[in-house]
């Protein structure tokens, strides 16, 4: 009996370290939550848009650690910090590569009005939450229209960080 015993003993110990060694071989670590973050970045537009935008900031996610971008959001603020309103006509110009980029997601777009009527969305943005991993992802924004001296443009945008274990 005891002989038996053993034996299903080894039997059942190398069945489970097998299965310990295959689920661990394929997993990618455990996430634990770091901080919550809550950035306003502000930047100056040049006079005419940049194609690709005009890089206002940067965020870093340090090695070990990745990013859940939760939301993102972009005002022009004028001379003197007045927030100005800005959205763009049906039809004109202006509708082309306007909005605010983090890495390569397009995060934020304004609202097209025809005539003074709401219209919605010209361009559709990226689904929140967007996850980043360890590396820099710059912040861009492009607003297809001239600014007066003084306006600059203000991004804000909610993170939560999270450890990889």
């Amino acid at each position: 009996m005891d002989f038996k015993t053993t034996i299903m003993n080894k039997k059942y110990f190398f069945k489970l370290l097998f299965i310990l060694t295959i689920n661990l071989s394929f997993s990618q670590g455990n996430l634990q939550f770091n901080r919550v973050i809550s950035e306003i970045v502000t930047g100056t537009q040049n006079a005419a848009p940049e194609i690709s935008g005009t890089v206002i900031g940067s965020i870093v996610v340090p090695v070990g650690k990745v990013l859940k971008l939760e939301s993102a959001s972009v005002y022009l603020s004028g001379n003197g910090g007045k927030i100005n309103t800005y959205y763009v006509q049906d039809g004109t110009g202006q509708m082309t590569n306007t909005g605010c980029w983090i890495g390569n997601h397009l995060v934020w777009a304004p609202y097209a009005v025809r005539v003074g009527t709401f219209w919605g969305k010209f361009m559709e943005t990226s689904t929140f939450p967007i996850w980043f991993g360890a590396g820099t992802y710059e912040i861009k924004t492009r607003f297809n229209t001239v600014f007066g001296a003084g306006d600059f443009t203000v991004v804000t945008y909610s993170a939560i960080e999270f450890n990889i274990n």
